[in-house]
């Protein structure tokens, strides 16, 4: 594998994924992003080489290692990973593809009748909640206990209320561990939870648009 140190020292706070971005590469890829000059770049191992491609800029956006979240999953279903993220200072939400080995960026929707900036440490798990293909989002806010998925249709990205755990005590996120995968092995995600407090285990499956509990 080749050594590339045209880039400088890539330990000094750029951000880095690893997935397979590129379908027809059909491995793992690396991307990473370097707020000095705001490019994104995409290597892969071709040959036993790591090659590197300059895949685009984000300029427009600002420094997005400011610590706006951002996922990487495949939330088109089309096979390949792409990049997701919300930015509080607007909360608009912007999903980038990869067309090749060019990154492209479309406005997916906005999320400030949720509040302004949801980044305020309620948690926000990825997956494929709905079991259409592609991945999904499913946050959990403890103001009120409502659990919230967002699912990308027709390129936007479309918010439902999928249900309340106030059952379990108010604001959840107290500390208790969760974990997402597909636990009932029906293809989709569920959600899993252990409370120390009596040391039950929970799984919520998304059924007919509901998070329902066992």
């Amino acid at each position: 594998m080749a050594c590339y140190d045209g880039f400088g020292n890539m330990r000094e706070g750029r951000l880095l994924w690893t997935s397979n971005f590129v379908p027809w590469h059909g491995g793992v890829d690396i991307l990473f992003y370097y707020p000095g000059d705001h490019n994104w770049w995409l290597g892969t191992i071709q040959s036993n080489q790591l090659v590197w491609n300059l895949a685009g800029n984000t300029a427009g956006f600002g420094g997005l290692a400011d610590g706006r979240p951002i996922w990487i999953a495949d939330f088109t279903g089309t096979g390949g990973s792409d990049v997701l993220f919300y930015y509080p200072g607007d909360d608009n939400w912007w999903l980038g593809t990869f067309s090749g080995t060019t990154l492209s960026w479309q406005l997916v929707g906005n999320t400030v009748g949720f509040g302004h900036a949801i980044n305020d440490g309620r948690p926000f798990w990825i997956g494929d909640f709905v079991g259409t293909g592609g991945s999904d989002v499913l946050f959990y806010y403890p103001g009120d206990d409502n659990w919230w998925v967002g699912t990308l249709v027709g390129g936007s990205l479309q918010w439902n209320l999928a249900g309340n755990t106030v059952g379990f005590g108010h604001a959840i996120n107290d500390g208790r561990p969760f974990w997402i995968g597909d636990f009932n092995g029906t293809g989709g995600s569920d959600v899993l939870f252990y409370y120390p407090g009596d040391d039950n285990w929970w799984v919520g499956t998304l059924a007919g648009g509901s998070l329902q509990w066992q």
